[in-house]
């Protein structure tokens, strides 16, 4: 999910910069400005995001009757709780929150939809 959260961030972003970039979209340092976002944001997520998403699972599997909500405020919390960590990355860090939470979700529907069970 980690990957996935990078990726979309990375493309999202690059995407609301079209329109300021114009002709230059796909230049040079478009492009390696799109990879260091994808690099960084990779990072973050792996470091950050994914033993996050691992407590979050961990606990909302006990609670099965609000395990979406509670997943949610656990993962969109730990976003949020950057304001006060690293202020600069508060709009990043909540816009992959919420990322990685989607993620989560589609990829834990589908797992169940093929006949696994999840288990921690």
């Amino acid at each position: 999910m980690a990957l996935l959260t990078s990726i979309t961030f990375s493309i999202g972003l690059f995407l609301s910069s079209l329109p300021m970039a114009g002709m230059e979209a796909f230049s040079f340092i478009t492009v390696m400005s799109f990879i260091v976002v994808l690099l960084y944001s990779l990072l973050g997520n792996l470091l950050y995001g994914l033993p996050v998403s691992i407590l979050a699972e961990y606990l909302s599997v006990k609670t099965s009757r609000f395990r979406i909500v509670l997943s949610a405020f656990i993962h969109l919390g730990f976003g949020f709780a950057t304001f006060f960590v690293a202020p600069a990355f508060f709009l990043w860090a909540s816009i992959c929150s919420v990322l990685f939470f989607i993620w989560d979700e589609v990829t834990r529907r589908s797992y169940r939809k093929r006949g696994h069970e999840m288990s921690i």
